[in-house]
């Protein structure tokens, strides 16, 4: 069984990720993360899934996260994650970033067209864009 947590549950993005982590039998969603629901019911937020959520939310502490689960997904605007990560969480799990903040390859075409500054590019070139049509191999190589 697959242990996951979910950075930015309660958003669109984090939304659909649940629903469709809870129709596999591998994984078991152990974090609900969100900045503005914390200790609320995810079924309140969510009330099609009031049967089958009886979790409540938790915070967005990605640190304490990385100790609990095999993969964290973060569904974060832009600049989230790019802000949070370190060598720490990286060898304690794996991570998949809805956002792009490792999805363009190049820090100066990132930061042009978000307006941000990348905070931790040094992970950008270790970083595959999960697209298996295109990078199957490499997303192999990380696994």
């Amino acid at each position: 069984m697959i242990k996951a947590g979910i950075i930015g549950s309660t958003g669109y993005a984090g939304g659909e990720l649940a629903r469709l982590l809870l129709q596999r039998d591998d994984v078991e969603i152990k974090w609900y993360g969100s900045k503005n629901y914390v200790d609320q019911k995810y079924a309140s937020i969510y009330q099609n899934m009031f049967e089958i959520v009886s979790d409540s939310c938790m915070d967005d502490n990605i640190e304490a996260l990385a100790e609990k689960v095999d993969v964290i997904f973060t569904a974060t605007p832009q600049g989230f994650l790019a802000s949070a990560l370190n060598d720490r969480i990286l060898s304690q799990t794996k991570v998949i970033d809805l956002s792009a903040d490792f999805r363009i390859q190049d820090v100066n075409i990132y930061e042009e067209w978000y307006q941000i500054q990348h905070k931790s590019p040094q992970y950008i070139k270790e970083a595959v864009y999960g697209l298996p049509e295109i990078n199957r191999e490499k997303i192999k190589m990380q696994g």
